[in-house]
């Protein structure tokens, strides 16, 4: 599909921008092959006072060496700055990853 929601998210790396939050690579839930793949999430319009945020796919592979090499993994959440490690509870208000976790 087009959405990395089935990914475990913590394990990608996280790089905010102006132009949304990128996401290089992870690991699959259900097969568990890892995707080296590049994200974008960017924010769509207001509903119900909130981001209708929406997943898209950059480009393939943008991990691998000579490709655009992904960033150190980030120890703390791109968008609601709490920890990886953190348990899933403790995840900031309306930030769409689970926490010590996989990605919701």
């Amino acid at each position: 599909g087009d959405s990395p929601a089935g990914l475990v998210m913590g394990r990608g790396c996280y790089v905010p921008s102006q132009q949304g939050l990128f996401v290089f690579g992870g690991t699959d839930v259900e097969s568990g092959e890892f995707s080296a793949d590049l994200w974008m999430l960017r924010d769509g319009a207001r509903r119900a006072g909130k981001h209708d945020r929406r997943w898209r796919r950059v480009s393939r592979d943008a991990g691998r060496p000579g490709l655009g090499a992904a960033p150190p993994p980030r120890t703390n959440c791109a968008l609601c700055a709490a920890p990886w490690s953190a348990p899933p509870e403790t995840t900031g208000e309306g930030c769409i990853f689970v926490h010590g976790g996989e990605g919701q």
